[in-house]
């Protein structure tokens, strides 16, 4: 009988820590998209606060030459110091070649999330005068 119960138990136990069937990737589901990238004077960064960056660009007067906007990268390095990429003065703001003025049309919330959903790269160039391209699909 003993020999019968330490026979059962060893065998429950192997049991219990193997995995009972095979996992199909074909039903897994991705919740959440790749971070977001931006394109910094010719350099690619994983940019998890694009789209916050987009929008607030979008909603200031980056056509000003009074407009300023600091983007901080001190995430991108290890030395960890205080490094920014700092945006002054009038900003050209071009969507798919469309340079945008004053009475632009993605002023709104809802038109500015839909151009999120589009966006496929943004560039920032900075020259005489800093330029930010955004392409969208």
């Amino acid at each position: 009988m003993k020999k019968l119960c330490l026979l059962f138990l060893l065998f429950t136990i192997t049991s219990s820590f193997s995995q009972g069937k095979k996992i199909e990737l074909d039903e897994v589901e991705i919740k959440q998209k790749a971070l977001p990238e931006i394109n910094i004077s010719g350099i690619r960064y994983s940019f998890k606060e694009r789209d916050y960056f987009i929008k607030t660009l979008l909603t200031s007067r980056f056509w000003s030459k009074d407009f300023k906007m600091k983007i901080d990268l001190t995430y991108f390095y290890e030395d960890k110091k205080k490094n920014f990429l700092l945006i002054e003065g009038k900003t050209l703001v071009k969507i798919d070649s469309e340079i945008l003025f004053k009475n632009h049309k993605y002023k709104s919330n809802k038109r500015i999330k839909v151009l999120l959903e589009k966006i496929m790269e943004v560039s920032i160039i900075q020259n005489n005068i800093t330029q930010i391209v955004i392409k969208t699909n």
